[in-house]
């Protein structure tokens, strides 16, 4: 079980790099945290989608986990 919370986190990392590799490495992300503070009501939205997205890709990995082991 704990293996499985270790291959979600780097499952996680690697989107969080992809995501912030295509928001212009560091300095795109760093930009886009001073516009999150700027936009606290908007941030708490999106916070709550990417939550949401995550539950979602934790429940997707969780089903393809029970095919592979059906």
């Amino acid at each position: 079980w704990e293996m499985k919370v270790k291959s979600r986190n780097i499952v996680e990392k690697q989107v969080q790099r992809k995501f912030i590799a295509s928001n212009g490495g560091f300095k795109g992300l760093i930009s886009m945290q001073q516009k999150n503070a700027a936009n606290k009501h908007y941030h708490k939205k999106t916070h709550s989608i990417l939550g949401f997205l995550r539950h979602a890709t934790f429940l997707a990995m969780d089903l393809e986990e029970k095919r592979h082991v059906m």
